[in-house]
C-alpha cells in the first residue's frame, strides 16, 4: 500500500493488473452490513482507492468494476464508512462525463445530497465528527455537486435540478449558509494578497488558504453560477432573494468563479478554462442591468414544459437502468 500510495506510475500500472478490484473486493467483504471494523485498516484502502482515481484512466477501471455501485451501497453504513465513499466519489467524478451519468441513473442523488445536508452528522444532539472533518465533507460533498454540473445535461440535468427545488429549496439555503461560512477564507486571501506583486509569492498564499476553506467557497461560487445559468424560475427566484438580502454577493460570486479559473492546471484547462469564462460571462451580464446586487431577473422558459415539477418527480421514482444488468458481478456477497 505505501508503494500505491507514493509510486506514481504504480498507481498507473497497478489498477489494470487487478490490484484495484482486489481492494474494491476487500472493502466490500470488511464494510457491507459490518458494524465494526478496523479503521485505520478501512481508511487505508480507501486511501489507494482515491490515489489511483487520480489517474483518467482509472476513474473508467472503477466504473467497469461497479465501484461506483459499491460507493452508494456503502452510503447505507455508519458515518465513518459514508464520509471515506463520499471522498471515493469526488475523485470518481473528476473530468469523466461517463461516471458522472453513472452515479445519477444509479439513483446516487439522495444519498449526496442528504450528505450535503449533513443528515446524519449528529450524535445525541452533537455532531458526530470534527469541525474539520466536516469542512472536508462539505468540500467532497459541493466538489461533487460541481462535476455533475459540468458534465451533464437533459434528464440527468432535470434530475439535479429537481434536487435543489425541493422541500422549499433547502440546499440552495445550504449553499447560502456555506457561502456565509467559507467568505472568511476569501477575505483572508484576498488581505494576504493585496499589495504582493511576487507571483511565486501569490501562489504560496493561495495554495496555504486553498487548504483553509478558500476552495470550498470557490465550489459554493460554481455551484450558484450553475443553478443561475439554468434560468429555473423557482431557483432563480429563491437567489434573487438572497442577492437583495445581501446574504450572498454577485460580485463577490464572479470573483470567486475568476480566482478559481486563474489557478486551473494548463493540462485541463482548455474545456474547463471555456465552460468557467461562459459561465462568468453569462453572471456579469445580470450585473450589467443593475450597478447594486441585481435583482435578478426571472423568466419562464421557453422549453419550461419540460422542468415540470411532475415529470422530474417521475423521473427519481424511475426504476434503476442499471438495475437488470448490474448484479455487483465484480463482488462477493
Amino acid at each position: 500500500s505505501v508503494i500505491i500510495l507514493k509510486s506514481k506510475e504504480a498507481q498507473m500500472n497497478w489498477p489494470k493488473s487487478g490490484g484495484l478490484l482486489e481492494v474494491l473486493n476487500e472493502i466490500n467483504k470488511r464494510c457491507v452490513g459490518k458494524k465494526k471494523t478496523n479503521e485505520d485498516y478501512i481508511e487505508n484502502l480507501f486511501n489507494i482507492v482515491c490515489r489511483c482515481l487520480l489517474a483518467a484512466e482509472n476513474r473508467d477501471t472503477f466504473r467497469e468494476y461497479e465501484g461506483i455501485e459499491l460507493m452508494l451501497k456503502l452510503m447505507k453504513s455508519d458515518l465513518f464508512i459514508r464520509r471515506l465513499s463520499l471522498k471515493a466519489l469526488d475523485f470518481a467524478l473528476i473530468n469523466n462525463q461517463t461516471n458522472c451519468k453513472r452515479l445519477i441513473s444509479s439513483l446516487g442523488l439522495p444519498y449526496v445530497f442528504a450528505l450535503l445536508m449533513k443528515k446524519g452528522y449528529s450524535k445525541n444532539g452533537k455532531l458526530a465528527i470534527s469541525e474539520k472533518e466536516l469542512q472536508k465533507d462539505e468540500e467532497c460533498c459541493v466538489s461533487l455537486i460541481c462535476s455533475l454540473f459540468k458534465y451533464t445535461k437533459g434528464v440527468d440535468r432535470d434530475r439535479i435540478i429537481y434536487k435543489f427545488k425541493e422541500n422549499s429549496g433547502e440546499k440552495i439555503a445550504r449553499l447560502a449558509e456555506l457561502y456565509s461560512i467559507y467568505l472568511d477564507s476569501y477575505e483572508d486571501y484576498l488581505g494576504k494578497i493585496e499589495g504582493i506583486v511576487d507571483a511565486e509569492e501569490k501562489e504560496k498564499i493561495y495554495l496555504d488558504e486553498h487548504e483553509n476553506g478558500l476552495y470550498t467557497f470557490q465550489l459554493v461560487d460554481i455551484a450558484f453560477g450553475f443553478l443561475i445559468k439554468e434560468k429555473e424560475p423557482q431557483i432563480l427566484a429563491a437567489i434573487s432573494n438572497l442577492t437583495q438580502e445581501r446574504t450572498i454577493s454577485l460580485r463577490v460570486i464572479i470573483a470567486g468563479i475568476k480566482d478559481y479559473v486563474g489557478h486551473i492546471e494548463k493540462s485541463e484547462a482548455t474545456k474547463e478554462e471555456e465552460l468557467f469564462l461562459t459561465l462568468i460571462a453569462n453572471l456579469e451580464e445580470i450585473l450589467t442591468k443593475n450597478n447594486e446586487e441585481p435583482k435578478i431577473e426571472v423568466v419562464p422558459k421557453e422549453t419550461e414544459e419540460k422542468h415540470e415539477d411532475k415529470k422530474a418527480e417521475d423521473l427519481l421514482k424511475e426504476n434503476n437502468p442499471l438495475k437488470e444488468q448490474s448484479s455487483y458481478s465484480y463482488y462477493y456477497h
